[in-house]
Formats: structure tokens, C-alpha cells, sequence
């Protein structure tokens, strides 16, 4: 545990927390939270067009 401490305060393990934090960051970004906001997107598009749909049948009736 104290060889963890005394590499976290060297320039080269400040570094690496910097490096993982970020990869961790953009990890749970690129493959938690992007997919799930793009479903709910794609999911409100549908809906709009459905909507726009049904709204352009009415008219032409």
C-alpha cells in the first residue's frame, strides 16, 4: 500500500491517474451513456414522425 502512495505523488503516477481517469471517463461515456441517450433520441424522432404522419393522413381525408 505505501509503494501505491509513494508512486501516486511522482510526476509519472500523477500521470497515470490522469491518463485512467480519463480513459475510465470516456469509457463509461462512450458505452453506458451515449447508446442510452441515442435509444431515447431515436426513440423521440419516431414518435415526432408518427405524429407528423397521422397529422398530414387527417388532412388529405
Amino acid at each position: 500500500m505505501s509503494f501505491i502512495k509513494q508512486f501516486a505523488s511522482t510526476t509519472v503516477g500523477l500521470m497515470a491517474i490522469g491518463i485512467g481517469s480519463t480513459a475510465v471517463i470516456y469509457c463509461t461515456n462512450r458505452f453506458l451513456i451515449r447508446p442510452n441517450l441515442d435509444k431515447k433520441r431515436r426513440l423521440e424522432a419516431e414518435a415526432a414522425a408518427e405524429y407528423i404522419f397521422q397529422q398530414e393522413t387527417q388532412r388529405r381525408v
